[in-house]
């Protein structure tokens, strides 16, 4: 019960910048039930997308969004209830 738009990259690794040799890293995503990731966002690793979650088109996700929440921007933060006007 999720909706990952077009273009959007869930991407569970990284290097280690500090280190000369680039060590790759990983991490997980998880995204829970009724998220969306919204078009050409991008949710990099060890991020949850927690229960009903919207992301904008077009976010950098970095870290834990909260529930419920509209989310966005670079790098992405809550904005606003999603079921609050």
């Amino acid at each position: 019960n999720v909706c990952i738009s077009q273009r959007a990259f869930l991407c569970g690794g990284n290097h280690d910048y500090r280190d000369i040799s680039f060590k790759y890293l990983n991490g997980p995503i998880k995204i829970e039930s009724g998220s969306w990731v919204g078009a050409q966002s991008f949710i990099g690793p060890n991020v949850i997308l927690r229960k009903g979650c919207v992301v904008v088109a077009g976010s950098i996700v970095s870290k834990e969004m909260p529930a419920d929440m509209v989310c966005g921007g670079n790098p992405c933060k809550p904005l606003k209830s999603r079921w609050k006007e």
